[in-house]
């Protein structure tokens, strides 16, 4: 009972470490290229404010770390949510304005659909190129450390998806912009248990398509070298 006990504490703390390895890059290059979309955009405020930095003290939200940590001891399911981007919408004027505006709202979604692509992509090279076959020892963590950071991104994407929608509809249709600005964590609160009903529930699905998608081009990645190197 020793024995399991102690192996139960090693998973448990083994779940931990890869959460935070991948929490901590992950919210930072997703803050840092927020910023710097909205900048491109028409919205320097991120930018001013000193988020265009990959800083991780910068981007990291101590109640969304705590979160993090705490559903993944209670679940095994580590989500929690980086530093809120700061937007204005008033600073978007000009030509295109409605399309760009639809951008700032869903930069976060956007940039972490980006992520997700790569992540899928580099699955796909992994399995062409078998790499993990050189480094056998370390397989399990690897692959672990991959599926983790790939979770993350699935959860944070459909997190700044309902958010987006949020900020959007409160601004555009309400304009109660101001009003999100004001209670805008406690707003976080809510699509945090949102998202992480949502992903629970179509958690199974969207793996199994995205693992599906890392096979299949990790397939005709495989059928290309051998066309070009026999």
């Amino acid at each position: 009972s020793v024995y399991v006990t102690n192996f139960s504490t090693l998973q448990i703390g083994m779940g931990l470490i890869t959460i935070l390895m991948a929490y901590f890059p992950t919210v930072t290059i997703s803050g840092y290229f927020q910023a710097w979309l909205a900048a491109k955009l028409g919205d320097d405020t991120a930018q001013k404010l000193g988020f265009q930095k990959f800083d991780p003290l910068v981007h990291v939200s101590f109640i969304g770390l705590a979160l993090l940590v705490y559903s993944q001891l209670v679940s095994g399911l580590g989500v929690g949510w980086g530093r809120r981007i700061p937007l204005n919408p008033s600073n978007i004027i000009g030509s295109f304005r409605d399309i760009r505006l639809i951008l700032l709202f869903f930069s976060g979604a956007i940039i972490h659909a980006v992520m997700i692509l790569l992540l899928v992509l580099l699955g796909g090279m992994i399995d062409a190129f078998n790499v993990l076959t050189f480094f056998s020892s370390s397989l399990i963590v690897v692959l672990q450390l991959y599926r983790v950071v790939l979770l993350f991104n699935i959860y944070l994407f459909v997190l700044f998806l309902i958010l987006g929608a949020i900020e959007f509809i409160m601004t555009e249709f309400l304009h109660k912009w101001r009003l999100f600005e004001k209670y805008g964590l406690w707003i976080q609160f809510g699509v945090f248990f949102a998202a992480f009903i949502v992903v629970q529930l179509v958690f199974p699905v969207l793996l199994e398509v995205v693992f599906y998608c890392v096979e299949y081009i990790g397939f005709y990645m495989r059928v290309g070298l051998k066309l070009l190197f026999g």
